[in-house]
């Protein structure tokens, strides 16, 4: 599947369906590597987190379309290059980090896939995501809330200063980001929309 809006949610973890986060997918990129890499499933579990539109294609269709068109194949490589840098980073974020930054690391990679100041979730959701209980989520988001970063409402999250929001985050957000984006100028990406 491809995004146009919306978000998915990369799961993994002996407790499947729920299991642990371990990568979102946006407008950036694809939810099925997989059939990529040659293969009809993988361990990951895709939950959509926020409602959108997209493209969907069989996956006999698409392993044709990547066997027949080199340049589609190095594009969606170099996209599965960049997950496994998000995925690296949100393994070494959640052995590391506290959930308060867990939770502004979070925010930043929903709102760079989205374009969106707000995002809707509940803080159960939210607590399934970051792999802590919910009380953990309330007061992690009470935290940000209280540094201005963030505005939240009942089953809404609006993001008020990106820029104090990616300070308290730190070095845990950007790398997968700021691969993408060498690898995917916007320019070339609006030149190919065209």
């Amino acid at each position: 599947m491809f995004h146009a809006t919306g978000l998915t949610s990369l799961l993994i973890g002996p407790n499947r369906p729920i299991g642990v986060e371990v990568g979102i997918v946006g407008r950036d990129g694809m939810v099925g590597l997989p059939v990529l890499f040659g293969t009809r499933n993988g361990p990951q579990e895709a939950v959509v987190q926020i409602g959108g539109e997209g493209w969907q294609i069989p996956a006999e269709d698409f392993a044709r379309a990547l066997r027949e068109d080199e340049s589609l194949r190095g594009v969606l490589l170099r996209y599965a290059h960049c997950m496994m840098i998000q995925v690296a980073s949100t393994a070494c974020a959640n052995a590391q980090l506290s959930v308060e930054e867990r939770l502004a690391r979070w925010l930043l990679m929903c709102q760079a896939r989205t374009d969106s100041p707000e995002i809707r979730l509940t803080h159960d959701f939210l607590a399934r995501m970051l792999n802590v209980r919910r009380p953990g989520v309330t007061v992690a988001t009470h935290v940000l809330e209280g540094e201005g970063m963030i505005k939240a409402t009942r089953g809404r999250i609006t993001v008020t200063d990106r820029e104090k929001l990616k300070d308290f985050a730190g070095p845990s957000y950007g790398l997968a980001e700021a691969e993408y984006e060498s690898l995917f100028p916007r320019r070339e990406v609006a030149s190919a929309g065209r």
